[in-house]
């Protein structure tokens, strides 16, 4: 077996009705987990099938839909309509591209994050509300040396 992906007929159609949760559920396709050398189904025994999908295609294919039905859709496009299949993915892969380029330039930015969550929902704690809690705590307010606080979680720092 090369760099395919791997399915278990059976379990890819049972599993259809169960909801995706985690990259590492097993629902009938072998993506993160090692296929057994038997090349028989570690659920159900069935015989293993290669896909024509390669593991850097369905990255990409995962990105855009976790249900099985759209995924063995896409197998079977590619087998009898290439050009379409292409096109198709030409259009995810520009998607997926533009998604990851989206988030380095929110992570790279210089816009402050919470630290107790990692939002960009925060707002500068004004010198009113610092001395609203000095006159109500006094010397015990928490707020005087904070300059932000989390819109999200509340965390002030």
């Amino acid at each position: 077996m090369n760099d395919n992906i791997i399915i278990c007929p059976k379990c890819i159609e049972e599993f259809k009705k169960v909801p995706y949760t985690n990259l590492f559920q097993y629902r009938g396709i072998y993506h993160n987990f090692q296929v057994p050398e038997n090349c028989l189904c570690h659920k159900c025994n069935s015989q293993l099938f290669e896909t024509n999908i390669t593991r850097e295609e369905f990255k990409i294919i995962y990105q855009v839909s976790h249900e099985n039905d759209f995924i063995l859709a896409l197998i079977e496009l590619k087998q009898n309509n290439i050009i379409e299949y292409q096109l198709r993915m030409s259009q995810f892969k520009s998607q997926f591209y533009q998604q990851e380029q989206v988030q380095h330039i929110v992570q790279n930015t210089k816009i402050p994050h919470c630290p107790t969550c990692n939002s960009a929902n925060i707002k500068k704690i004004s010198g009113f509300s610092k001395a609203g809690s000095v006159a109500m705590w006094g010397i015990f307010s928490r707020k005087v040396h904070k300059q932000w606080q989390c819109n999200d979680c509340g965390s002030e720092w």
